[in-house]
């Protein structure tokens, strides 16, 4: 059996290396761009290492080119990363694309936003990228799959934000953007980020997986997002326990949600630095901040909470008194002074009888009212024959 395995590695690379060379050969005859595509052929080859740091460093220069240069280069990447079967080429090319959305600057940064937002929440999923779980590399499949649904997701995160997740970027930079936005826009924004703080926990390697040195390499780039990520949450997080008084009732069951998912997820944001810290990827990896949500925030939060669910339940019983309280109408077309009207309704009626002044006293008899107790006929009215009686006490609207 370890004979046939390693028949088929030696295959396997051979196999691969024939491909890199077919495709540097057609990368020299392809046209403009052809440094660009050789670049990227030999740093997404199909040998299990990191991509050589000069043909990245290539790459991500262009984007301080032309807008035209920059779209090949991400077509080119995610037509490579979709036609492989290779883990180590659909990994390498991730990582490229990982390091052109950090350090390739706005070109790459607003194309790979455009073209998510184009072909939707699977940009980044390569559909053709299979493998058996009964085979050796299987643990390397998964892993590569989950860190493509976290590059996805962050991408739409990005979008959401409309800003770029850059670890290089300090808090006090973007607090200013956070104070003037709207409350409702960052429960949004909370969402969004908790959900990438998610895929970015479901990003820890088995044990099989975390000595390989190309997911190690991927793995500090997720690492170093783990601080932006949280130092959003965390900015926003305060910024809306600072307007509880002026939050709505929805808003504030949505703010408690979102302050308890995120002591959960510190727990499993510790666990997993701790589990990155034992693969010795640096020298000292910091746990970041906890000062908030804290306990003491969630009890206030949910007592404010409580509150003003007992004053909503109070204010809509009197809206229902007020509601189902009979306003009399009166002959002259005025109310009781004891009646209260909303400031939608009008203060008097128009009518073509003369106008009969307002009692000083505030006190009426049963006759100022209108007396509709008189049968009246459809047929009858407008002909002359209503009662005379009745007929001064008709009013028209």
């Amino acid at each position: 059996m370890a004979e046939w395995l390693r028949r088929r590695s030696k295959l396997v690379v051979l196999l691969g290396l024939l491909k890199d060379q077919t495709a540097a050969g057609l990368a020299r005859a392809s046209g403009p761009f052809s440094y660009l595509q050789i670049a990227m052929v030999m740093a997404t080859n199909h040998s299990e290492s990191l991509p050589l740091e000069k043909y990245v460093e290539e790459i991500i220069a262009s984007g301080s080119g032309s807008r035209m240069q920059v779209s090949f280069c991400t077509r080119f990447l995610v037509k490579r990363l979709n036609r492989t079967r290779s883990w180590a080429v659909a990994i390498k090319c991730l990582i490229i694309l990982h390091r052109c959305h950090l350090d390739g600057g706005f070109l790459f940064q607003d194309l790979l936003a455009y073209n998510s937002t184009k072909e939707g929440k699977g940009y980044l999923s390569f559909p053709n990228f299979k493998s058996d779980p009964s085979s050796v590399d299987w643990p390397f499949f998964f892993w590569v799959k989950r860190y493509a649904r976290y590059l996805d997701e962050r991408l739409c995160c990005c979008r959401a934000l409309k800003s770029h997740l850059d670890s290089r970027w300090k808090s006090h930079s973007f607090q200013n953007t956070v104070e003037i936005t709207d409350s409702r826009e960052l429960l949004h924004q909370l969402d969004v980020l908790q959900s990438l703080l998610h895929e970015l926990c479901q990003c820890k390697p088995s044990a099989e997986a975390e000595e390989h040195p190309v997911i190690q390499g991927a793995l500090v780039l997720v690492v170093m997002d783990s601080y932006k990520v949280h130092d959003e949450i965390r900015v926003r997080l305060k910024e809306m326990l600072a307007r509880v008084k002026n939050l709505e009732l929805s808003e504030c069951f949505s703010l408690l949600h979102n302050c308890k998912r995120a002591l959960s997820q510190m727990q499993t944001l510790q666990k997993f630095l701790e589990s990155c810290k034992e693969l010795s990827l640096f020298l000292d990896i910091p746990f970041p901040e906890e000062d908030t949500p804290s306990e003491l925030d969630i009890q206030t939060l949910t007592e404010s909470i409580q509150s003003m669910s007992k004053q909503h339940t109070v204010s809509s019983y009197m809206i229902r008194s007020e509601s189902s309280v009979h306003v009399p109408f009166r002959k002259d077309g005025l109310l009781p002074r004891s009646t209260s009207l909303f400031a939608s309704q009008p203060r008097q009626l128009h009518r073509k009888s003369s106008y009969a002044p307002e009692d000083a006293q505030g006190v009426y008899s049963g006759d100022d009212f209108i007396d509709i107790s008189h049968e009246l006929k459809p047929s009858t009215v407008g002909r002359g024959h209503v009662h005379r009686a009745t007929m001064p006490d008709l009013i028209s609207f």
